[in-house]
């Protein structure tokens, strides 16, 4: 991925902060740590562009759940992973259904297993993002296309219009020199005969 990789981690537990931060310290990670939910959204806020969010379950004030909820809703594109200890099968189900987690990952954590998640997590950023850029794209060019369709229909619409009008014209004008009582001749730029009425050949 070309942009910065930026990655915050929410825990109210200082020492798993710190060892979140010291496991990432040799990737090409920009790493963001806040200690509760409400300190995680106020970074979030300020870091609008950060793509992952690793999370604690179990918070006082606002847990995990509540907090990804929150991140899903005003950041829909970052990827949210879940840290916890807490082996409750229907608190996790909560936790994907409501925060639409990527992952779920137990504490303690396998530190590979970890940076394995977090770059998968990455790529899987990576390859969503290209494809909202695609659609974006494909939209904007079945939006070209159709002002072009509609340009050429009021083209043909008026084009239409414009023949229909000359082709009345002739006809009025065939009409009143057929009516006229005396003989009538036409010439065109040329200074050919083009139409002669009233005993005259045409």
């Amino acid at each position: 991925m070309d942009e910065p990789v930026k990655i915050l981690c929410v825990d109210d537990e200082l020492n798993v902060l710190k060892a979140l931060t010291r496991l990432f310290m040799d990737e090409d990670y920009e790493i963001f740590t806040a200690p509760s939910g409400v300190e995680g959204l106020a970074v979030l806020a300020e870091h609008w562009d950060i793509q992952v969010v690793i999370s604690d379950y179990r918070m006082p004030d606002m847990n995990g759940v509540d907090f990804l909820k929150a991140v899903y809703e005003g950041w829909p594109h970052t990827i949210r992973i879940v840290l916890s200890g807490y082996a409750d099968t229907a608190s996790v189900v909560a936790a994907i259904n409501e925060g639409q987690i990527y992952k779920f990952i137990g504490k303690p954590w396998d530190d590979e297993a970890l940076k394995a998640t977090i770059a998968q997590a990455i790529e899987y950023y990576g390859l969503e993002k290209k494809n909202q850029e695609l659609t974006r794209k494909l939209q904007d060019s079945n939006a070209e296309l159709q002002m072009h369709n509609e340009a050429l229909e009021k083209l043909v619409v008026d084009r239409t219009a414009e023949l229909v009008y000359q082709n009345q014209m002739l006809q009025q004008g065939q009409q009143i020199l057929d009516n006229l009582p005396e003989a009538a001749v036409g010439i065109d730029g040329s200074g050919l005969l083009c139409r002669a009425i009233g005993g005259f050949m045409s």
